[in-house]
C-alpha cells in the first residue's frame, strides 16, 4: 500500500515535540526517456524516509507526467528528522534525475547533485541517477536499479528538546570479607573512620563516607547500607587507619532481597593472599605507622556492573536516539562458488538495534 502526498491525506500523527515539515525537490535529467509518462494522478515514483531508525510507509512523490528537464516538489510532515530517503519506481518506464534537494527550516539541503549540472547522464550500468520500473513494459533497462537510497547529509529539522530525567535513588548493602591473613584486620580506634568509600554516580565521585569504623579481626565479614542519588558504576576504598587492611571478597546485596553482585573475589577464598607488591586485595594506610607496606596502594577502585535491586539507566535525557547512516562493505573471496548468482535479492542483512533485529534489507541484489 502507498500513502498519497500529506497535502491530500491525513499526515502522520503529531509526536510530543511537534512535526518535521519539509519540501523535497527533484530535477529530472534532460536525457531522452528521463521523464515520467504515466497516467496523471497515479503514483509513479514513491519515496520513503528513515526516521528514528525505521522506514516510513511509501509516500507519493511523482504522480503526474513530467518531461525531461522538469522540476517537481512535494511537502511532507514526519515525526522526526529523516536521515535517508528511498525512491521506488512503480511506473512502467525508467526515470532519470540530476539533482535531489530539500527545503526545511529556512535552509536548502543538497542530497544528490550530478557533476554535469542541469543535465545529468544517460542511463548506463552502475548509475545512481536512473530508476528502472519494478514492472517494466520491456527489458531494455533491466540493468538499472528499481530503488535508490540516498543519505540526507544534515538534519532538516532541529532536534527535539530533551527533558531531564531525575535519577532514581539506589539503596544497597556493601559487604567486605576480611581475608584470614596476619595484619589483614582493622585495628583502628573504635568510632573512628578506619575504611572509607566513595561512589561514582553519573560520572562524578561522591563525598567520602565511612564504611568500617570499628576493630575487625582477620576472617570477619562487615557490611553497611548506602543510598546514592543514582546507580553507582564504581566504588573506591580508602584506608585511613594507621595499618594495612586486606580482604578476599567485596560484594553488593539487595536490601531486603537475596540478589548479590560480586565486585571482587579471591580465587583462594577466605584465605586470600599475603600482602605483596601488585596485589589488588590489600590497602596500605594513607598515614602509615611505618614503611613496611609502602609497596601497597592506598586506595582501590572496583567497577560495578549491576546494583542488585536498583533501577538503572545509562541515559539521563529522554529523546529519540540518533539514526546512524553508514555503508556496509563486503569483499568477496577469490574462491570457487563464493560469488553471487542472478538472484534478487541474493543476500539480505538485518541489524540488532536496541535489542531488536530490524527487518531484512537487500544487501546484494
Amino acid at each position: 500500500t502507498t500513502t498519497p502526498p500529506p497535502t491530500t491525506t491525513t499526515v502522520p500523527p503529531v509526536p510530543p515535540y511537534g512535526t518535521c515539515k519539509f519540501t523535497l525537490w527533484a530535477a529530472t535529467s534532460v536525457h531522452q526517456y528521463a521523464g515520467v509518462a504515466q497516467i496523471d494522478g497515479e503514483p509513479n515514483i514513491l519515496v520513503q524516509f528513515m526516521v528514528n531508525g525505521k522506514w516510513t510507509a511509501p509516500y507519493w512523490f511523482i504522480h503526474n507526467p513530467l518531461a525531461p528537464g522538469d522540476t517537481l516538489s512535494a511537502t511532507y510532515s514526519l515525526d522526526g528528522s529523516p536521515t535517508q530517503l528511498r525512491f521506488t519506481n512503480v511506473q512502467k518506464d525508467v526515470w532519470g534525475f540530476w539533482k535531489i534537494w530539500m527545503e526545511a527550516s529556512g535552509k536548502n539541503i543538497t542530497i544528490a547533485e550530478h557533476s554535469n549540472t542541469g543535465e545529468g547522464e544517460a542511463p548506463s550500468p552502475g548509475t545512481n541517477w536512473w530508476l528502472e520500473s519494478e514492472t517494466p513494459n520491456q527489458q531494455t533497462w533491466n540493468y538499472l536499479p528499481t530503488q535508490i537510497v540516498l543519505p540526507i547529509p544534515e538534519q532538516p529539522c532541529p532536534p527535539p528538546p530533551t527533558t531531564p530525567v531525575p535519577p532514581i535513588p539506589c539503596t544497597f548493602e556493601l559487604f567486605a570479607g576480611i581475608c584470614d591473613q596476619n595484619y589483614a584486620g582493622v585495628m583502628g580506634v573504635v568510632g573512628e573512620n578506619n575504611i572509607e568509600v566513595e561512589f561514582l554516580v553519573e560520572g562524578a565521585w561522591s563525598s567520602r563516607q565511612w564504611f568500617i569504623n570499628k576493630s575487625l579481626a582477620p576472617g570477619e565479614t562487615t557490611s553497611k547500607q548506602f543510598t546514592t542519588p543514582g546507580c553507582p558504576s564504581a566504588v573506591r576504598f580508602i584506608n585511613l587507619q594507621k595499618d594495612v587492611w586486606g580482604f578476599w571478597k567485596i560484594w553488593l546485596k539487595h536490601v531486603g532481597g537475596t540478589e548479590v553482585a560480586v565486585l571482587a573475589e579471591h580465587p583462594d577464598g577466605i584465605a586470600g593472599e599475603a600482602p605483596a607488591a601488585g596485589t589488588q586485595y590489600w590497602l596500605e594506610a594513607e598515614e602509615a605507622l611505618d614503611g613496611r607496606w609502602n609497596t601497597l596502594q592506598t586506595e582501590i577502585v572496583l567497577q560495578i556492573a549491576k546494583v542488585p535491586g536498583c533501577t538503572c539507566s545509562a541515559h539521563t535525557t529522554e529523546a529519540p536516539c540518533d539514526s546512524s547512516v553508514y555503508t556496509v562493505t563486503a569483499e568477496t573471496a577469490l574462491l570457487s562458488w563464493s560469488g553471487v548468482g542472478k538472484y534478487t535479492p541474493a543476500v539480505v542483512a538485518s541489524f540488532l538495534v536496541n535489542g531488536n533485529w530490524t527487518a531484512p534489507a537487500n544487501f546484494i541484489s
